[in-house]
Order: C-alpha cells, then sequence, then structure tokens
C-alpha cells in the first residue's frame, strides 16, 4: 500500500524533508520480493531506519482525520513500539553475516563464487539458532511469539530459495523449480567450486558428509 499510493509516499517524504537537510535524499520503503535473495531483511532495515518519520506520518495522519473517530487506511499500517523492538532484534541478529556476505561476493578482485555456500550457512545457521530461542521464550512472551512467527517465515522464504540444507538435499536440490521457475538451491558449480577453493579448506560443518560425498562423486566424474 505504501509504495503503491502516491499520497502516502509523498506524507513519507514531507516527513524526510522535515528532519533531515536538503542535501538528504528521501528514502521510499523498500518491497519484501520473494525473488530477490534476503529482500525481507533490507525490508525491515530500512523500516527500522525510518522509524522517526514514519512515527511523525502517523502522527499527522491521526490529527489530519476528517472523522476524528476512524482511523484512516493509512493509519491502520502504523507499527506498535513492539514491533520496532521485533524488528530492530532481527536486523541484529543478521546484520554481521549479510554484511560480511555483500562486502565478499561483491569483490572483483578474487574469485567469490566458492563463497556463496559458506554464506548461506552461515545464514541458515544464524536463523535457525534464533528460532531455536525464541521456540523456548514464545510460552512466556507476545512479543517472543510475534517475533518467532516472524523468523519462521523468513526461514520458509530462504529455505524457497536456498534449499533446506537437510542431509542429501543439497546436491540434488538443485533440480527442482521454486516460484517463476527459479531453480531452488545452489547449482553444482557452485558446489564444486567450493570444494576445489583452498581458502575453503578450513571451513569444516559447512555440508553433511553425505553431501560431501555426493559433490566429490561429481566432480571425479567430471575429470574423469
Amino acid at each position: 500500500f505504501m509504495n503503491e499510493s502516491t499520497q502516502a509516499v509523498e506524507k513519507l517524504k514531507k516527513q524526510q524533508d522535515n528532519i533531515n537537510s536538503s542535501e538528504v535524499k528521501a528514502l521510499t520503503l523498500i518491497q519484501d520480493v520473494k525473488t530477490r535473495w534476503w529482500s525481507t531483511y533490507s525490508m525491515l532495515a530500512r523500516i527500522f531506519h525510518l522509524k522517526r518519520p514514519l512515527t511523525n506520518m502517523f502522527r499527522n495522519e491521526e490529527y489530519s482525520r476528517q472523522n476524528s473517530s476512524k482511523k484512516t487506511a493509512l493509519e491502520a499500517l502504523e507499527l506498535s513500539q513492539d514491533d520496532y523492538k521485533e524488528i530492530k532484534e532481527i536486523i541484529e541478529l543478521l546484520h554481521d553475516p549479510l554484511k560480511v556476505a555483500q562486502l565478499m561476493l561483491e569483490g572483483d578482485k578474487y574469485v567469490n563464487l566458492s563463497l556463496v555456500p559458506l554464506f548461506v550457512h552461515i545464514v541458515r545457521t544464524c536463523m535457525t539458532k534464533f528460532k531455536v530461542s525464541l521456540e523456548v521464550k514464545s510460552s512466556e512472551s507476545d512479543h517472543s511469539l510475534g517475533m518467532l512467527k516472524l523468523v519462521q517465515e523468513m526461514i520458509k522464504d530462504f529455505e524457497t530459495m536456498w534449499g533446506s540444507g537437510k542431509e542429501g538435499t543439497v546436491f540434488t536440490e538443485n533440480s527442482t523449480r521454486g516460484p517463476r521457475r527459479r531453480q531452488v538451491g545452489m547449482n553444482k558449480i557452485v558446489l564444486q567450486s567450493f570444494f576445489l577453493d583452498p581458502r575453503m579448506k578450513r571451513n569444516k560443518g559447512v555440508f553433511h558428509r553425505k553431501d560431501e560425498r555426493m559433490i566429490w562423486t561429481a566432480i571425479e566424474d567430471d575429470v574423469l
């Protein structure tokens, strides 16, 4: 709704202009797109970055109602302080692995294709550990339950694109197709490059033993 409504976009821009100097360009919210890697994280990071102008926009919307007893369609989208708290925790959880992944994968002075499996493993591990800790806390707190549902949805989106990572599936999932017929998981060449890259020798535990054997067998078959 926010990005589709020109009035909402203009209202958010106006609040940013009131806060920032004229040299700072106003930002729009980022849409969560399932076919783009980690757009959920980008969306949440942008929302938190714009917390102040968003809060001001909703306050102004409330004061400007034509019917003082009825919320506008825009007001219905307002986030609570608990919502922002949840967003902040998820951003902090994923910031470091995603930032490192982005910097390493953007490098143009070294081979970086072989780094993809490592970063997929790191992000998956971070999210899984966070989910487990929230499952323990969710019975005691509505806040943790809300966080758990959000993280579960993020993991679902992640696995739709990168595969489940379950033993025996890593090398075979790339033969299946996800939304818009996109290949699920990692291409065979990406997986093989990880094992042939000397830099990856110390990164044990990225793959299950069964998947390691399947990938090495594929490498040997291609060589022979």
